[in-house]
């Protein structure tokens, strides 16, 4: 059922074709005000809005001024946010004009890993040991004592300011203006559950598994996930899924966890999750295998709209991101070298002689590919395949 609504606030950073790909999720809100951020280009057609502010959404005094401009205005009676760095700052606002929807202490159990690991702990489920930095000399305690271990901004996204560390001396001079954690090393391979989430019920939980680490995105030059067949495996991560977002007290919306699986010891332990869809291949995989678009759900779960959830194909698919490189790019692939019946998804977004940075996270691409197999081991050739005949020099 959709509800008609009369306003509707939107904070966004992403393009229209977003919100656009699949089903409009804004077709039945009146009038939709947009608080963009001004890091991205703004190009909703002006019949989708009835005001737009573009602003720095780190700037609390333009924020504060926009929003209440729009209440004033308008008179919003709900708050849409789809993205984890805007979290905080809806529930913030629900908060303050008294609207439904994610509110303060969960939007920072979401956000504050720290906060999001001592909840899940308290029910009984395995995560790694961790602590808060306050400086340089809690970082060198805590690997004294737990040996290999992980740095974090306590916020961050995409693996970007994190680190290894196997020793004390291998610890960097961090920016303690910044929130960072410590926790213990953990063994074995990372995979990834992404859901959607109604009532408190998983109704859709696609589990993957990354074909190598997050984090070696400087050295691989690559980052790749694929969906899972091992149907024991698979139930066994629907299930700690489940506890995980019930341990959240999570009701409506998609969710992003990431779970360390020793297979060795078959045991799984919490590394984060995210109440947003997954980047890089995650919404094009998911859309393609379980009918249901990621973020239009989330925003119509926002409205307080009924979804339906279509059958599951029997299929299976993944994804591959090509990471970017430091200099002048001489050579590149171009688009149509993969007009493969089994690429889903392709951009390539480079040409000789552009200038490019080295990715500085895990999903900083030059090159980014959705595609489909009949089994696990099909995807993983596929993405083999890819990776290897993709040409990227640069000097």
């Amino acid at each position: 059922m959709k509800i008609q609504q009369d306003a509707v606030l939107l904070i966004n950073r992403f393009p229209y074709w977003v919100y656009n790909d699949s089903g409009y999720p804004f077709e039945n809100v009146e009038k939709l005000c947009i608080l963009q951020s001004h890091e991205t280009k703004f190009d909703f057609p002006v019949d989708k809005y009835c005001a737009v502010v573009i602003c720095d959404l780190n700037n609390k005094d333009a924020v504060d001024d926009a929003i209440e401009f729009f209440y004033k205005n308008y008179k919003f009676s709900k708050i849409i946010n789809v993205t984890e760095r805007y979290m905080e700052l809806a529930a913030t606002k629900r908060v303050q004009y008294g609207l439904p929807g994610m509110d303060i202490e969960m939007a920072k159990n979401f956000r504050d890993k720290i906060s999001m690991k001592n909840k899940v702990k308290e029910n009984s489920i395995p995560v790694p040991y961790v602590e808060k930095i306050s400086n340089q000399k809690d970082a060198e305690n805590f690997v004294m004592k737990y040996g290999k271990s992980v740095i974090k901004p306590i916020d961050g996204m995409g693996t970007k300011d994190t680190f290894i560390v196997n020793s004390a001396s291998d610890i960097p001079e961090l920016d303690l203006s910044n929130q960072y954690e410590i926790e213990k090393f953990i063994k074995g391979d990372m995979y990834h559950c992404d859901s959607v989430v109604l009532n408190g019920e998983v109704k859709v939980c696609s589990v993957s598994r990354y074909l190598n680490s997050t984090l070696n995105y400087s050295v691989d030059g690559y980052l790749a996930s694929i969906m899972i067949d091992d149907s024991d495996l698979i139930e066994k991560m629907r299930q700690f899924n489940q506890e995980v977002i019930s341990a959240l007290n999570f009701k409506n919306g998609v969710t992003h966890l990431e779970v360390f699986y020793d297979s060795e010891e078959d045991s799984i332990v919490f590394c984060e999750i995210g109440a947003r869809s997954g980047g890089a291949g995650v919404i094009p995989s998911v859309k393609y295998v379980y009918g249901v678009d990621l973020t239009e759900t989330y925003v119509r779960l926002q409205l307080e709209e009924e979804i339906t959830i279509p059958k599951a194909k029997d299929t299976y698919a993944g994804w591959v991101v090509i990471h970017k490189k430091e200099g002048i790019i001489t050579e590149i692939s171009n688009e149509d070298e993969f007009n493969f019946d089994w690429v889903l998804f392709k951009s390539i977004n480079g040409k000789p002689g552009d200038v490019i940075k080295r990715a500085d996270n895990s999903v900083a691409s030059i090159a980014d590919f959705t595609i489909i197999g009949n089994s696990e081991k099909d995807l993983k050739n596929k993405v083999n395949m890819l990776r290897n005949s993709f040409k990227l020099n640069a000097i």
